[in-house]
């Protein structure tokens, strides 16, 4: 259906018209199933296995899905199916179908799927004794995008990030997503054309979870080069904490490739990085950026120190940078008393620190 009639038949359910009844050719308590093909570029090079989830529901919390889209590669294309709920009685007919989609795939891929959907479905699963449910390893994408653009981008929803980032136009025709229960009370109530709206807003959100899943499998292969200096960071970590050393440390290669000027933030989150990764001159660089001027960074004064008192064998080099933290008069007590301990005990190793007076 064209995008301009759409807009109008949204325009129209605002102003409170109402189609002519839909004309149902099943029992109500059977799911009702549609299907539609993406043309999107790059589908190819996601696993057949993968299978990508977006759910409209009833509410927020104590609700029910009463429209399930999944996007599956199969013959050779990346296709769309959409399961709708006819009644609540109908439900675990629903969910069994939805259960049979599911239940060969490899990989679930959502959009806060671990957060929201994925524990709804289960617990209406559970009610309606739907036995045994999917159990797929879960990839949830919010949480990447959060990792590694969410410090660029702000917002994260899933039409945020379908515009800011993967360059799509926004959707004008799109009633949205708090839209959804309002069109399927009217969907139940005989109007036609909210039908449509329920379907189109749908496929339009797996469109987006498709085109971010194909982003996101892009970094998987290694294909970094699209990507921001502070993407390329927020990659880094994301992959440390998952447990992806390598990983982590050619995404960390990438971005100390860049020559990004960092903030002093970052230079802090990616020497870590490097002290974790074995990357120890790395790291000692960008300390040394942390710790330069009138404001810089206590901490990293003190683990540039450590660094050339145990690494390099440096001790006089350790207490310079002490000595030099602690000129700065802006310094908070607690962190004056640990920079002068510090100073003190290298002193000691030095063999300059003044001989204390006995009362």
């Amino acid at each position: 259906m064209a995008e301009a009639d759409l807009y109008r038949r949204w325009r129209a359910f605002q102003a409170g018209e109402r189609s002519e009844p839909a004309v149902r050719s099943r029992p109500a308590s059977t799911p009702r199933l549609f299907g539609v093909s993406l043309d999107l570029p790059g589908w190819e090079t996601m696993p057949a296995g993968w299978r990508l989830l977006d759910l409209e529901t009833s509410a927020l919390r104590g609700g029910f899905a009463f429209l399930a889209g999944v996007a599956v590669i199969r013959d050779g294309r990346l296709r769309i199916t959409q399961w709708l709920l006819g009644d609540l009685p109908g439900e675990g007919a629903f969910l069994r179908a939805l259960a049979g989609e599911l239940d060969d795939g490899d990989c679930l891929v959502t959009y806060n799927g671990k957060s929201f959907d994925w524990p709804l479905l289960r617990d209406r699963a559970l009610l309606n004794g739907v036995r045994p449910w999917p159990d797929l390893p879960h990839r949830d994408l919010l949480h990447e995008a959060r990792a590694v653009w969410g410090g660029r981008l702000g917002r994260l929803a899933l039409s945020d990030v379908e515009r800011t980032l993967l360059g799509r136009q926004a959707r004008h025709d799109d009633p949205g997503g708090a839209a959804m229960p309002g069109l399927y009370r009217a969907y139940l109530a005989g109007d036609a054309g909210a039908l449509d709206l329920l379907l189109h807003h749908n496929a339009a959100d797996l469109e987006a979870l498709a085109a971010l899943a194909v982003r996101c499998r892009a970094l998987d292969l290694g294909n970094l080069g699209s990507e921001e200096p502070s993407d390329l960071l927020g990659l880094a970590g994301w992959r440390w904490r998952r447990g992806d050393r390598s990983g982590a440390d050619a995404a960390l290669a990438a971005w100390l490739g860049t020559e990004a000027a960092p903030s002093r933030s970052e230079a802090m989150c990616a020497a870590t990085l490097c002290r974790r990764l074995g990357r120890w001159e790395e790291a000692a660089a960008l300390w040394t950026r942390a710790a330069e001027g009138p404001f810089g960074s206590v901490d990293a004064a003190v683990a540039l120190a450590i660094h050339l008192e145990r690494r390099r064998r440096d001790p006089a080099g350790a207490l310079a940078v002490v000595e030099a933290a602690l000129a700065r008069p802006w310094l908070a007590l607690a962190s004056r008393e640990r920079l002068a301990a510090r100073r003190d005990r290298l002193r000691r190793r030095l063999g300059v620190l003044p001989t204390r007076t006995s009362a």
